[in-house]
């Protein structure tokens, strides 16, 4: 019996991220603050962590990464933040669905790719 077995050499751009794709609580502000005052001296720098797309892979393989990664706090990553902010701001404005009569006028929604 023959097994086979398929492997990729590692490309350096994997590890190059591409885009951010969700933010999300790790800590609420409260519990935060509670760890703060029950340990004084050692405050919490993490309470959200970031999807996120690596270039050269697919989305399947995005993960999951703390606030507080290196890449994050690079002008590049800085760049990812605010690109990914903005498309939040865009799909709020664009996702309001203006009412007439009680009904939602889904007819005159346009569409924006983000």
């Amino acid at each position: 019996m023959t097994i086979f077995f398929q492997y990729s050499r590692w490309k350096e751009e994997w590890a190059i991220p591409q885009r951010l794709l969700q933010k999300r609580l790790l800590l609420s502000a409260k519990l935060c603050q509670e760890h703060n005052a029950e340990f004084s001296g050692a405050e919490l720098n993490c309470r959200y962590e970031w999807l996120v797309k690596w270039r050269g892979l697919d989305y399947k393989f995005a993960t999951w990464e703390l606030e507080n990664a290196l890449f994050l706090s690079s002008l590049d990553g800085q760049g990812l933040i605010k690109d990914y902010e903005s498309r939040c701001e865009k799909a709020k404005l664009v996702s309001h669905v203006p009412e007439v009569d009680g009904k939602h006028e889904v007819d005159s929604l346009k569409f924006v790719i983000l």
